[in-house]
This record gives structure tokens, sequence and C-alpha cells, in this order.
């Protein structure tokens, strides 16, 4: 199996469970419709039925209506790039908590745990924490920021407008009272595919307003406040806080436009940014206009009539050639990543260019540094002979470099990590599953554990962090280097 494949496996063990893992392994090698699955994976037809419904539920698989003849068949096919963007959820909460408050991230946490959910689930699960104006202010605010969207009904598969919110989902939240201190709180939502995340089946006997509108989370209007926030974070380490906050004022003119993120944003002018930036003066705001577009990383760009602009196509170059970059820095020296950066930039370079430019102290000590990127795939040679028999003496050897070769080999091999760092991580949730039950459990008046259990406890729950970080560190890496660019989609 592929990185990609291995890894969503992975993922979908970890979030669904061995039944969903298997319908979803048969998707992978191919589509297929019902009967084709239960004889693949040798389940129960409840059991794919059921793990079909938690995928379908949660946007990982799409249902396709075939006719043959007089008959309709339905197609089950698996989206791989949804399931990929299960490792990306911390990551989105962090961002959602940074941005719009602990509110908002558990509101999105809520929907992500569910797949998709009516506002008035959402509020039965959070009505103990706020008040149904402050949340229908904050979940208003998702949905206008386009972060959390409408899911298309089946009589309506595309809707006019999947960021209007009914007056009946209103009415939803504010016709529910709070639950009193000691009453039941109706069903447990539950993630395992039996439960089906337990969304559709409410609607059956459910006399609540907003039955039948279903929200969801825009995983790709995620990915684009990701990338904003690696802009303006990149824009604050080049220059400074004031660069950051006008760049950030731009990102957000831009920020509901999909259309407008895929090449360049709108033209911002210093009277279009006054407003958006407090306390910089229309002079020093000026100054900032002429100096950003002369900036190297080439991220704003000038328009006409002293306008500056955002060049999203700049950017994922530039993240995926900063990735490369930093991945040659740490798999062999410094001196290799300037060599590479140099070659990348200048196109073909003889070996004494490639000395001289770079300011390498030998010959010798460039020849190898050449050598050894070319056998990672790096860069390559191309011989020019000047004469007609060839000889290496009377040729001209030129090194360029291969960009476009390292970020499939080093996306390759990030994939690859993912997928063992969730095996290691499953492999010690079943040795230790039990130490890691008692310690979570156990309390300091009743801690009858020894002190060897007592250190390897520690010791796993650290491993285990070490590993949910390093997953969470190569996400990010898959984001600079693909999720970036929409245009591929």
């Amino acid at each position: 199996a592929t990185p990609e494949l291995r890894l969503c496996l992975a993922l979908v063990k970890r979030q669904f469970g061995d039944a969903t893992e298997r319908v979803c392994g048969a998707l992978l090698s191919s589509k297929a419709a019902l009967t084709p699955l239960v004889r693949a994976t040798k389940l129960k037809t409840n059991q794919v039925q059921q793990s079909l419904v938690a995928l379908l539920q949660h946007g990982l698989v799409h249902m396709i209506h075939q006719t043959v003849g007089d008959q309709t068949a339905i197609i089950y096919d698996v989206d791989v790039l949804a399931i990929l963007r299960l490792a990306r959820i911390p990551r989105l909460l962090s961002l959602v908590a940074d941005v719009h408050g602990p509110l908002a991230e558990r509101i999105i946490e809520s929907i992500l745990l569910h797949g998709r959910l009516r506002i008035s689930r959402v509020w039965n699960q959070l009505r103990n924490e706020t008040s149904a104006e402050e949340f229908l202010a904050k979940f208003e605010a998702l949905v206008h920021g386009h972060l959390v969207e409408r899911c298309p009904t089946p009589s309506d598969t595309d809707l006019a407008d999947k960021y209007y919110i009914p007056t009946q989902c209103a009415q939803g939240v504010r016709g529910k009272r709070k639950r009193t201190e000691g009453e039941p709180s109706g069903k447990r939502a539950r993630t395992d595919a039996g439960a089906a995340d337990g969304a559709a089946a409410d609607d059956a006997g459910d006399e609540d307003p907003d039955a039948g509108i279903y929200w969801r989370v825009n995983m790709m209007q995620a990915n684009r406040l990701l990338r904003n926030q690696w802009i303006i974070t990149l824009v604050r380490n080049k220059i400074d806080e004031t660069a950051a906050d006008i760049v950030s004022a731009m990102l957000a003119d831009c920020a509901l436009d999909a259309k407008a993120q895929t090449g360049r944003s709108p033209p911002s002018t210093v009277l279009g940014l006054r407003a958006k930036v407090p306390g910089v003066s229309e002079e020093l705001l000026r100054s900032y206009i002429r100096v950003l577009p002369q900036d190297s990383a080439g991220v704003v760009v000038a328009e006409e009539g002293g306008a500056i602009a955002i060049d999203f196509a700049c950017v994922v170059k530039l993240a995926r050639q900063l990735a490369i970059e930093q991945y040659v820095n740490d798999r062999f020296t410094p001196s290799h990543a300037r060599l590479f950066r140099l070659i990348n930039a200048k196109g073909h370079l003889e070996r004494e260019q490639v000395t001289r430019m770079a300011m390498v102290a030998t010959f010798k000590e460039t020849k190898i540094m050449l050598n050894q990127l070319f056998r990672a795939g790096l860069v390559t040679v191309q011989e020019i002979p000047k004469a007609v028999d060839r000889t290496p003496s009377r040729c001209h050897f030129l090194w360029a470099a291969t960009p476009e070769r390292a970020i499939d080999d080093l996306l390759r091999t990030t994939l690859t990590s993912m997928a063992n760092m969730y095996s290691r991580h499953s492999l010690e949730h079943t040795t230790h599953g039990r130490l890691l039950v008692r310690s979570q459990h156990v309390t300091d008046e009743e801690d009858y554990r020894s002190n060897a259990e007592k250190l390897l406890a520690v010791k796993v729950a650290g491993g285990l962090d070490k590993i949910e970080r390093a997953v969470l560190q190569m996400d990010g890496l898959v984001l600079r280097l693909r999720d970036f660019d929409e245009t591929a989609k």
C-alpha cells in the first residue's frame, strides 16, 4: 500500500475502529456497492452499513448513483484527502481557540466529533457552559467566517447559500430550557460506527424547529486560515509586528473570497488600510507599503496606483521552498542547504561557480556535497561535451536543483512516517492499555500502584505525547508541501 493509503487506514482505525477500517480499506482499493463490500470485508451487512453511515456522516465517503439499464445502483467512493485532514484537527482547534475563543473551539470540536450536527444538538451539549445568546452569536460568527457551513439536503444538493442561518435554527436554541442539576442529558453522543454519531437518527420523532438542517466544518476554509496564519508569522519574523498587522488586514479583506485566494488578493491602498490598522499613522503606512513589495520573499507585490496585494501563488512556492531547504539542512548540514538554495535560485551552475558563489573553502568539499545531494535526488547533473569523443576532461558539467522531485520524495517520506507513528501509538495503547486506564482514574489518596508501575506509566504517557506532537509537526509539513495549493485539488 502507498503511504497515503496506510495513513488513511491508520486514521480511520483510530477514529472509528477496526470494522470501519476494513470497509475503508476495501473502498480504497476500488469503488463498490454494498453487496460487494460485504463480500470483500467478510463482515455482517449491518456492520458494513453502520460503518458506511459513520463515514458518510463525516464526509469521508460519497455516494454515486449509477444507472445500469432500468436499475439504479449506489456506489460508495472514499475521499482520501478528507481522511488525511483528520490528522489536522488538533491544529485547527488550537487556531480557532486563539482567533475566536474557547467557546468557538468547543463548537467546532462538537461538530467535528459527530461529522455534522444540528445547531440544537450543539447547544444541547454546551448549554450548561454559556447562555443561548452568546452561543448563537459565536455560532453566527463561525458561519459568517465560512468556517462552518450548512450541509446540502437530499432534495437540495446544491444550496444557494451555505452560509445563511434559517430562523428556525435560533428557535431550536432559544426554545430549549436549561437542564436542571441531576437531570439526564438524553442520548449520549458516541463516535463509534455503530452509533452513526447519533445525528441522523434523532430526526425520527424529533420536534425541534431545526430538524433536517445540519452543519459541518468547512475544512477548505480551515486550510486557508492555517495558511494565512503561516503568512502572518513569516512576515512578522522577517520584518516586524506592524508589517504583520498590515498583511493580516489584507488577508481579512479576502478571507471569504475563495477565488481571490488562488491568485492575488484584491489591491489594498493607504486609504483602505488606514481604518483597518489602528495605531499606525498614514505616513508610516505609506512607508510600509513601499517596503513590503521589496522584500525578497515576494509575498506582497506592488499593484498599479501605489496599491499592494498578496501573491498566493508565490506563497505556495515559498512555503515549499522553505520546507525543502529545512529538510536539506536537517538531513545534511547548513552548507548543503546553502548549496541547494543557490542552485535552485540560479538554475544551472558549474562546480567552480557553486564553490565561488556559495563561499565553500575548496573544490573538493563542493564535490563531496554535490555528490551527496545527487545521491539523495535533490540535484541533477547535465553533461555538455566540448568535443565529439565526450571525454570528461573536455566536458562541462552543469548542476541543477530538482525541487519537484524533492517535494514528492519528502511528502512520501512524511506520510510514511506519520503512518508509522500512528501504528506505534496504537501498539502502545494495546500493550499498556490497562496501565493507562488505571493511571487516569487513580487518586493520590487511593494510589496502590508500585513504584515500577508509576515510572512505567509516566514513561508510556510521555512517549505517547511525543508521538502526538511529532504527528502534528509532520502534518504541518504536509500542509505546506501540498495543501496550501488549492489549484492542485
